[in-house]
């Protein structure tokens, strides 16, 4: 028996705004759009659409947020050019933190999510 991973889910706020961050700050591209009769998903890869996807849930009807509490999960990406995606996150103003003696920083989703961004190698 073998498993693949397939996606990870975020519930966002909107999804023309989480896209384009997505984007903008990760170069992920839109694969496909589900609509529901309670949800809407989008469905976005990497350059390469190396099979995993992220997939942007959007709760037909819900406002005023997510409680995202203290857990400690996140997204993390690896970068084949840390230092000008340390730049274009800073100048994007969504650089969380920077912890420079493991080389990496995490940066925000206009949902409050929190992504690791790590030198490929």
């Amino acid at each position: 028996m073998k498993f693949t991973m397939a996606h990870t889910s975020l519930a966002v706020e909107n999804l023309d705004r989480s896209m384009a961050f997505y984007e903008a700050a990760l170069g992920l591209k839109f694969k496909s759009r589900k609509e529901l009769p309670h949800l809407t998903l989008i469905y976005m890869v990497d350059a390469d659409d190396s099979g995993y996807e992220l997939e942007l849930t959007l709760r037909k009807g819900h406002s005023g947020g997510y409680d995202l509490g203290d857990n400690p999960v996140h997204l993390a990406f690896y970068v084949d050019d840390y230092a000008d995606a340390l730049q274009r996150h800073q100048t994007m103003g969504c650089v969380e933190r920077v912890v420079e003696p493991a080389g990496i920083h995490f940066i925000t989703d206009p949902d409050g999510y929190s992504i690791e961004i790590m030198p490929k190698g």
